[in-house]
């Protein structure tokens, strides 16, 4: 599924289990969603807010995480380790 949704605010969605791959969703609030399980191989996240996300579950391969904002509440699936998340230029811990 291709969508767009730059600058989109989708605090506390439930989410689980989308396929969205290749989406488009810079910007977009993603605060305290609920993605478990989710389908986003290719999708483009850049800038957007995920502090409080639920992302456990969800597949990430190729998307790009850009200077996007995680918390301490943020839940990432587990072979997403934090050094690879610096590395793919997650900002931890805005303020």
């Amino acid at each position: 599924m291709r969508c767009g949704w730059t600058d989109t605010d989708l605090t506390r969605a439930d989410l689980r289990r989308p396929h969205l791959e290749h989406a488009h969703l810079v910007a977009a609030n993603l605060n305290g969603a609920y993605l478990q399980g989710a389908n986003l191989r290719g999708a483009d996240l850049s800038g957007a807010d995920l502090r409080g996300a639920d992302f456990s579950g969800v597949a990430l391969e190729g998307t790009v995480l850009t200077g996007v904002r995680a918390g301490a509440g943020t839940i990432w699936p587990l072979r997403l380790d934090a050094e690879r998340r610096r590395e793919l230029g997650v900002i931890e811990n805005p303020s």
